[in-house]
């Protein structure tokens, strides 16, 4: 019946553990700044699920200690500090990292080729047009799926030249 009932012991020790992990991953995300809670970019995921396995692993596994996983904990959001930095830093290493914005929906019509590459249906296309409150795709200058998965979604071209579509090439489908 252990496998049902490890025992008290067991039991506060998650609780301690945890609690403490909890309070020394809240104090790491804040000095590692918003961006690991904003945009959710390929590494973003990546050290999301690290911290929340390291975290898990911490609370369930008694052979791992506290200062182990804060070290974890550290490392990861260091690095991911550091990734971020030389990212804004070099800007092509930002580019070789994310994701580029990739147009979908242009002046009437879906992309196929990007559409297809992106994985995205025409009922997602719609969606984001209602999102957007939009009633028909007649009203869509363009959709861009950007780096982190979401959906923007232009009404109308600007006859100033200020384009939000600049750098993202309409012909390059």
């Amino acid at each position: 019946m252990s496998y049902l009932f490890g025992g008290f012991p067991a039991m506060l020790r998650i609780l301690v553990v945890g609690t403490l992990s909890y309070l020394a991953l809240i104090v790491f995300i804040r000095l590692a700044g918003q961006r690991p809670l904003g945009r959710m970019q390929t590494f973003d995921l990546i050290v999301a699920v690290a911290i929340g396995s390291t975290l898990g692993r911490l609370m369930t596994a008694q052979e791992v200690q506290f200062s182990e996983a804060v070290t974890a904990f550290a490392l990861l959001l260091g690095l991911h500090y550091v990734v971020s930095r030389l990212a804004y830093r070099f800007p092509h290493l930002a580019r070789w990292m994310e994701t580029p914005p990739t147009l979908v929906f242009y002046r009437g019509k879906g992309l196929p080729d990007p559409m297809r590459r992106s994985r995205l249906t025409e009922a997602e296309l719609l969606a984001a047009a209602r999102k957007a409150g939009l009633s028909s795709l007649k009203q869509v200058e363009a959709i861009v799926l950007e780096t982190d998965g979401s959906f923007s979604v232009l009404k109308e071209q600007p006859a100033d030249g200020w384009s939000t579509l600049q750098g993202i090439d309409p012909d390059r489908t």
